[in-house]
C-alpha cells in the first residue's frame, strides 16, 4: 500500500494541522493557529471532531469550532482549574461533552444554544482522576461513561449520576480505555476486557473469554462495520461478537507505552489509524501495517490526535 492512502487523515500535533495531500510522494501542509487567526486561546485542553467534519477545541478562553475556513466562537466554559485538561467527546447526536480531569468532575455540555452545567459525581477518594470517557446517545438517553484510576467507572445517563464499581480481573489490574455501543461500556484494563450494561435497575458485568488475560491498552468502534478496535501492548484485533480477530501479531508500539498516549481512529473503510506520541500506524483490510514518522517527513514526533480529512470523501 502506498502511503498516499493516509491522505485522508489529519495529523494534530500540538496546535499545528499536519494534512497529508494525495499525490505521487506523500505531502504534507502545515499550519499553525494562534489567537491571530481566531483561535479563542492557544491554550488548547482538547480536540474533537463532529459528523461533517468540523474540529472542535475547548480552549481556556472557551469552545470553538473551525471548519477550515472559518473560527467560531460557541460559548464561554465554566472555568475548569488552572492546570487542568479535558476531555471532549461526540454522543453522537451532534451534543457535545467537556469533561475534566481531576475530581470532582466538572461536565459541560453544548447542544448548539449554548453550554450548560451538570451536577457533581458522587464524590471521590482524594487523588482520583479521570483517565478515560466515552458518550453515546442510547434510545432515549444519552450515556457518558467517565473511567477512573480508582477502577470505577462514573455514569451520567441525562438524569443523574450512577457509580459503578469495577471489580477486575485482579488487585493490580487498572483500567485502561473505555468504548461505548448500543447501551453497553466496553471497558479494557490492564488484565482483559469487561462489558457493563444497565442503570440503576438491572445490572450486568461480564468478561470476554476470548481476550481474558489480555492486556488492553486501547479500544475504538468501528461505526460501520460494527466491530470494536481492540490494541494490546503488541497487537491489534477486531471484537466481532465474542470472537476475537487479530490482524496484526506484532505490533510496532513504542515500549513502555501508557494507555493515555494511545490514539485509536478507524478509518470508516474498514481499517484503522493508530499513534503512540512518536509515529502513526496504518492498518488497511488485508494489508501489512505501514508506519509513518519523521523518516516519511512528519514533522513532530508528538501527535495527540487523528481525524479524517471528510471534505476528502466521496
Amino acid at each position: 500500500m502506498s502511503l498516499r492512502r493516509i491522505a485522508d487523515f489529519i495529523l494534530l500535533t500540538g496546535i499545528c494541522l499536519v494534512l497529508a495531500v494525495p499525490a505521487g510522494a506523500q505531502v504534507f501542509h502545515v499550519r499553525s493557529y494562534t489567537e491571530a487567526d481566531g483561535l479563542p486561546s492557544s491554550h488548547v485542553m482538547a480536540i474533537s471532531q463532529d459528523d461533517v467534519g468540523r474540529m472542535w477545541f475547548a480552549t481556556r478562553s472557551g469552545l470553538a469550532t473551525y471548519d477550515g475556513l472559518e473560527w467560531e466562537m460557541h460559548c464561554l466554559l465554566c472555568p475548569l482549574r488552572e492546570a487542568e485538561d479535558a476531555y471532549v467527546r461526540f454522543d453522537g447526536e451532534t451534543r457535545l461533552w467537556v469533561v475534566g480531569q481531576e475530581l470532582p468532575v466538572r461536565m459541560h455540555g453544548f447542544a448548539g444554544t449554548g453550554c450548560y452545567d451538570l451536577p457533581e459525581p458522587p464524590p471521590a477518594a482524594k487523588g482520583t482522576r479521570v483517565t478515560s470517557v466515552a458518550a453515546e446517545q442510547a434510545t432515549d438517553d444519552v450515556l457518558v461513561a467517565l473511567a477512573t484510576n480508582e477502577k470505577e467507572i462514573l455514569l451520567w445517563n441525562g438524569r443523574e449520576w450512577l457509580y459503578v464499581a469495577v471489580v477486575p480481573f485482579g488487585e493490580k489490574a487498572r483500567i485502561s480505555a473505555l468504548a461505548v455501543s448500543h447501551g453497553q461500556i466496553y471497558i479494557g484494563t490492564s488484565e482483559g476486557l469487561l462489558v457493563f450494561q444497565g442503570d440503576e435497575g438491572a445490572r450486568s458485568l461480564r468478561s470476554v473469554q476470548a481476550l481474558r488475560g489480555k492486556e488492553i491498552l486501547g479500544l475504538a468502534f468501528d461505526v460501520q462495520g460494527g466491530f470494536l478496535w481492540v490494541v494490546g501492548r503488541n497487537w491489534l484485533g477486531r471484537l466481532e461478537g465474542e470472537e476475537l480477530v487479530t490482524v496484526a501479531p506484532d505490533l510496532d508500539l513504542r515500549p513502555g507505552l501508557q494507555p493515555l498516549d494511545l490514539v485509536v481512529a478507524p478509518d470508516g473503510e474498514g481499517g484503522v489509524f493508530l499513534t503512540d506520541h512518536s509515529k502513526v500506524l496504518v492498518h488497511k483490510p488485508g494489508l501489512a501495517v505501514e508506519r509513518l514518522g519523521v523518516e516519511n517527513g512528519l514533522i513532530s514526533r508528538g501527535i495527540h490526535a487523528l481525524y479524517r480529512d471528510l471534505s476528502l470523501i466521496h
